[in-house]
Formats: C-alpha cells, sequence, structure tokens
C-alpha cells in the first residue's frame, strides 16, 4: 500500500491560511489506484493552534486501516497544532 499526498499551502492574512492537496493511493493487492483532492481554509487561533475547515473530493479515506470504501468524500475539520 502506498498513499502519497502533495500539499501547498498559503498564508493569506495575519490570520487565515488556504490550502490544496491532492492524494494518490494504490493498492498492490487489491489492484487499486484512487486519486483525488482536497480544499481548506484554516484560522490561526493562537500562536501554537490552527482549525481548518474544507472539502474532501476524494472517494478514498486515508486512513490505511479503514476499510476501502467508495463514500468518503465530504466536509472535514481539522485542528493542527504547532510548535
Amino acid at each position: 500500500t502506498f498513499l502519497a499526498a502533495l500539499r501547498v499551502a498559503l498564508h493569506l492574512w495575519k490570520m487565515f491560511d488556504v490550502a490544496a492537496e491532492y492524494r494518490w493511493l494504490n493498492v498492490d493487492l487489491a489492484n487499486n489506484m484512487e486519486h483525488g483532492a482536497l480544499a481548506e481554509l484554516a484560522i490561526n487561533v493562537g500562536r501554537y493552534a490552527r482549525i481548518g475547515a474544507g472539502y474532501n473530493f476524494t472517494s478514498f479515506q486515508d486512513d490505511l486501516f479503514d476499510p476501502l470504501s467508495k463514500n468518503r468524500h465530504g466536509f472535514f475539520v481539522r485542528l493542527t497544532g504547532m510548535y
């Protein structure tokens, strides 16, 4: 199993970040390859934390231990800690 993600993030203003990501998932045993994009807008809520929301356009889960299913697209919320 191989999962790769290419992420581009831009710091727009003092508080806001925008990001786009493209993901590839290849499972050799299942002879399955999936790919897709996601977009995210994040707000810095302090010096060491950021909360973001976005939409996942991919049809697979990025959790490699989750069984492959086709209904993983949709909105998401992400909390990121920084040091």
